[in-house]
């Protein structure tokens, strides 16, 4: 997708610094062409030759009535204040916040434009990771992130994604940003775009809408969603919504690492057709061993069946190993086994979570 994005502002300073950043900074999903503006007479020169411009950022110093504009693209202004969020009626983007996090801002706005060229297909290249509990409380989320942290640690683009309903990845990665909440808003935003619009197009709005909703961890490069805002949001988040999520994010990154709750329903019903490996977590412990033998007997009943849709690869991790009160289950032939991940005392999740990705549990699952 390619982007027209004008910037209208007299410091050429801060423009140059912007416009070096997003050059160095491209993106498959979407590409900037960039137009720099001094004043309003410039700017509107340049669009009264007919010259396509999609975005346009300006300080209300040198457009304070936005029909000033002789042609009308997707209007936002740049503001010195951080807690300035709109104003004359548009969003307001704050020029000194993080880079990364200014160019997520213009994705966000770009998710409104349906006529840019280029084009968009779903299902890319990128590799869907599941991972779910055989029960609750066995690490499966930490077990995820350190696939995760392992993954970008080997210079692969990976964004992890949480489909648990209280879920915090924030409390790990540290970055606060947008919720589960505003990708559920989003997400219902996009399903009103007419349905006789163009099919790639309509899919590149909501990748470029979930592209601006993403936060990075600074120290392990890994994007993620922070958690809902109330755990009651997630009481309408579908399987079908989840599983368009999925497909989205694994076409725009190398992994993606989806972490569910430790139960079969019907949302990991229709998550299963999109990943290529799902792998059941358990701590060895006589209790987790039975739910994942029964768990594991119940993916074969679904392996079988024609409306399960299930062909991805099954695989067992053992977590919090280490006691003699724990113990490797026999499992099937056709599941494979990733190895034992020992039990860690008194150490924050961080810790173990950094501990296991150095290891080669996840090297499996590339193959």
């Amino acid at each position: 997708m390619i982007v027209r994005l004008g910037l209208l502002d007299r410091d050429e300073r801060y423009l140059n610094k912007i416009a070096a950043y997003i050059s160095a900074h491209a993106d498959e999903a979407m590409r900037l062409e960039l137009c720099l503006f001094a004043s309003l007479e410039e700017c509107n020169a340049y669009l009264s030759t007919n010259s396509r411009l999609d975005i346009l950022l300006a300080t209300p110093e040198l457009l304070p009535d936005p029909t000033a504009l002789v042609r009308k693209p997707i209007l936002a202004y740049l503001s010195d204040d951080k807690t300035m969020t709109a104003w004359a009626d548009h969003p307001a983007i704050c020029k000194y916040q993080k880079a990364s996090l200014f160019l997520r801002s213009i994705q966000g706005l770009a998710a409104g434009i349906h006529n840019a060229g280029g084009s968009y297909t779903l299902g890319g290249s990128g590799t869907a990771l599941l991972f779910i509990g055989a029960c609750g409380g066995v690490g499966c989320s930490t077990a995820a992130m350190a696939c995760a942290v392992h993954q970008a640690a080997k210079g692969k683009r990976v964004v992890y994604f949480s489909l648990q309903q209280n879920a915090m990845p924030e409390l790990f990665f540290g970055e606060q940003g947008k919720s589960m909440s505003d990708v559920h808003y989003a997400y219902q935003e996009w399903q009103r775009i007419p349905t006789q619009e163009n099919g790639s197009e309509n899919i590149r709005s909501l990748q470029l809408k979930l592209k601006s909703l993403l936060v990075t961890d600074a120290h392990t490069g890994v994007d993620y969603f922070t958690s809902f805002t109330l755990p009651v949001d997630a009481m309408d988040f579908t399987g079908s919504e989840a599983a368009d999520l999925v497909n989205v994010l694994a076409a725009q990154y190398d992994y993606c690492i989806v972490d569910a709750d430790s139960q079969l329903n019907e949302m990991l019903m229709q998550v299963l057709p999109c990943v290529q490996w799902m792998t059941v977590v358990s701590d060895g412990t006589p209790k987790c061993n039975l739910a994942m033998s029964r768990m594991l007997e119940s993916l074969k009943v679904l392996q079988g069946s024609q409306e399960a849709k299930m062909n991805c690869e099954v695989a067992v991790l053992y977590n919090q190993f280490g006691s003699r009160a724990r113990n490797a289950e026999k499992i099937p032939d056709y599941v494979k086994k990733l190895g034992e991940i020992p039990r860690y005392g008194n150490a924050l999740q961080k810790d173990i979570v950094a501990e296991i990705a150095k290891g080669n549990s996840f090297d499996e699952l590339e193959k």
